[in-house]
């Protein structure tokens, strides 16, 4: 049961924390209970406080990624966001370092951070909302060297987002994966089938194109011959 904080006016209620040293659950509700009173350091100090609570229990294995929106997210606000990015970084917390990254508009530390925890499908999603050519390349690099197996399915859905932002020409792409000693050819086989078919369609159009061409350079030196003999 939540303590009446009523009988602790004056008192920094950080100095509380001392009563629960021992009792994580009563500690985090004495902490809830707290910040939605105070302000100032004793509210930085609490903050500080619940968020490595949190964090070194779910470093044990006892709050879910699913629950850190619940137990971890609400804690983080603008002014201890630096100290919580430190936090979650060791205690290896991905979705509260994932959040604050993305709420900073870190993109590209997002992107080392996903890459070297292996999340390359979040990578993939966020290249193709950003969708510059630079994050396709690193992204494209990336997969070139590692040394694991790679999710064809995954490198499918890659190289469809490159292919829809155009951002990159095949040939450089099949150019960067070609380095990479795993990656299987049934991976990539569609985009190559789909980029030479679209070569195809290309000569055959510009053939088109060329030979209307001719035929109205023709039709023009018939006029201007048929004009001589006038």
């Amino acid at each position: 049961q939540l303590l009446n904080f009523n009988k602790f006016l004056g008192i920094d209620p950080a100095q509380l924390l001392k009563v629960f040293i021992n009792d994580f659950t009563k500690s985090a509700a004495f902490i809830e209970f707290a910040l939605r009173r105070v302000s100032g350091t004793s509210r930085s100090v609490l903050l500080a406080t619940i968020l490595e609570l949190r964090l070194r229990d779910y470093a044990e294995g006892n709050i879910e990624d699913a629950k850190c929106e619940e137990l971890l997210i609400p804690f983080i606000e603008e002014e201890n966001m630096t100290e919580a990015l430190h936090l979650a970084r060791v205690f290896h917390c991905f979705p509260v370092v994932q959040h604050i990254l993305k709420k900073t508009g870190r993109t590209k530390e997002l992107i080392q951070y996903y890459l070297k925890n292996g999340k390359i499908k979040e990578v993939v999603e966020l290249c193709k909302n950003e969708k510059k050519s630079d994050m396709w390349m690193d992204l494209l690099v990336y997969i070139s060297k590692k040394e694991g197996p790679v999710d064809e399915k995954v490198v499918q859905e890659m190289l469809a987002g490159i292919e829809a932002s155009g951002s990159l020409h095949p040939l450089v792409v099949l150019e960067i994966l070609s380095r990479s000693s795993t990656l299987k050819v049934a991976a990539v086989k569609e985009y190559v089938i789909k980029w030479l078919d679209a070569q195809k369609k290309q000569i055959e159009s510009d053939r088109k194109a060329i030979s209307e061409g001719e035929k109205r350079m023709q039709e023009i030196d018939k006029q201007i011959e048929s004009l001589k003999f006038k």
